[in-house]
């Protein structure tokens, strides 16, 4: 069963993925800076290479947490048939409920990944300044913590883990998208946005 103390792994998880989202950015902006759309306006060229350069860190983070996800759940009863493993039809997640047993490393995945998403409400309502999307994110932000809250409440850990494994193997290509978008090889994001389309297609509307 999860304890509340288990929620201090969601909140150091947060703490140190916004220190680390700005170190990264600080980084890789002037490095991705050549390369960004409108060299000759230096301001516009300070958004989008900054931009780029928090796309990348997610983009980065969405790699290692499907890479880690999948070492978690690939030899368990709940991997999805339909990406090769033995849950059919999807009874696996709630055996026993609410007393399952979460598989081996599931809880800590949850967490971390939950304090990413924290961490991304937190930083969007206190230290960015509002955007023409900042509703949208808004609700984005709130909806995940409060289904990830939910769900790791309800002691549906491998529920939790996998429905963040899912979302996170697509939004790796969002990012990569938005990371082309920014800059002047902007017509290479048109195949990051179609590998998007056919994974978002596949992990959230028909695995899911």
């Amino acid at each position: 069963m999860v304890s509340v103390f288990d929620f201090r792994w969601a909140l150091i998880s947060a703490t140190v993925l916004h220190f680390l989202k700005r170190q990264v950015s600080q980084i890789v902006e002037p490095i991705i800076r050549p390369i960004c759309k409108n060299q000759n306006d230096a301001a516009l060229l300070k958004v989008r290479s900054h931009k780029a350069a928090l796309q990348i860190y997610k983009c980065f983070y969405m790699i290692a947490t499907s890479i880690w996800g999948y070492l978690v759940f690939k030899d368990t009863e709940v991997y999805p048939y339909l990406l090769g493993g033995t849950n059919v039809s999807g009874e696996s997640y709630y055996i026993n409920s609410p007393y399952n047993r979460a598989v081996d490393g599931a809880l800590m995945y949850a967490m971390i990944t939950y304090g990413y998403h924290l961490e991304e409400l937190v930083d969007l309502v206190c230290f960015l300044e509002p955007s023409n999307d900042y509703y949208e994110m808004l609700l984005h932000h709130l909806a995940a913590v409060i289904l990830y809250l939910g769900m790791v409440g309800n002691n549906s850990i491998n529920a939790a883990g996998m429905c963040g494994w899912f979302h996170g193997l697509a939004d790796i290509f969002v990012y990569l998208s938005r990371v082309f978008s920014q800059t002047e090889y902007a017509k290479y994001g048109y195949f990051a946005f179609a590998l998007l389309i056919v994974s978002w297609f596949w992990t959230r509307l028909v695995v899911i």
